[in-house]
């Protein structure tokens, strides 16, 4: 994106060329509009509104603000941006209140961190534990399980599974 470079614009203080109104009575010309001057804003916006999970909607102009918010990987995890967007997008990374941060698991994610399995600390290792079953029983995934690597033995051997 760049400044226009439409016929009639002006250069303001900051070296900046700017658009200027037409006035018949002073005769100035004005600025001429290029479809460049509107499309590439436009486009430059919209696309990093759709970078971060955000659908552009013309009823909502705080967009380009909340997909910055939502981008920032010191980004405080906030209600008012879950209510906002709907909730975070998958992948994201907050920060909580005490500085830890985490990452979303799911799209649309609308839980405070460290309170649902739909978050999971980012840093931590990737082994998560060993349940074992001498009896029937279920299995729970906890916090942060997106695989588990299941082995079962019956009746003389064993046989690994990935579910």
């Amino acid at each position: 994106m760049d400044y226009t470079k439409a016929s009639g614009y002006t250069i303001d203080a900051q070296g900046r060329r700017q658009f200027i109104d037409r006035n018949d009575a002073a005769g100035v010309q004005g600025t001429y509009i290029t479809q460049d001057d509107l499309n590439a804003p436009q486009n430059e916006i919209v696309a990093a509104i759709k970078k971060f999970g955000l659908m552009p909607s013309s009823e909502n102009d705080e967009q380009l603000l909340l997909a910055m918010a939502v981008s920032s990987a010191l980004s405080i995890w906030s209600q008012d941006v879950v209510d906002a967007i709907g909730g975070y997008p998958k992948d994201a990374i907050v920060t909580d209140a005490n500085g830890k941060r985490w990452k979303s698991l799911v799209a649309g994610n609308k839980d405070a961190p460290a309170s649902s399995a739909s978050w999971m600390d980012p840093f931590a290792g990737r082994f998560l534990g060993v349940q074992v079953f001498t009896e029937d029983g279920t299995y729970t995934p906890g916090v942060g399980v997106q695989t588990a690597v299941v082995e079962v033995q019956a009746g003389g051997g064993s046989r690994p599974c990935a579910s």
